[in-house]
């Protein structure tokens, strides 16, 4: 499978990031920690605690990009500061 990337130039912060095109549905663990701009032992530690959805193939871990997708939504809503009451 050969890695498809756009290059995605960021004017506020003058710096250059690489993104994953939409059409890649899966991920190779080093691609999701680009994706979610975090470093591979965080993947890591996130899988250590079935915190994070994903798939071994042999020694390999995939990831389903709708998947993160839906996952980091669910996580950013669980975050949610409460109304003032």
């Amino acid at each position: 499978m050969q890695k498809r990337k756009v290059w995605i130039v960021d004017e506020k912060n003058r710096r250059v990031a690489a993104a994953i095109l939409p059409s890649t549905t899966m991920m190779t663990l080093q691609e999701v920690a680009e994706y979610l701009r975090v470093t591979r032992s965080t993947i890591h530690r996130l899988l250590q605690r079935n915190q994070i959805p994903a798939f071994r193939i042999g020694r390999h871990w995939r990831f389903n990009l709708e998947v993160i997708n839906k996952w980091c939504a669910s996580q950013a809503l669980s975050k949610e500061p409460k109304g003032d009451v």
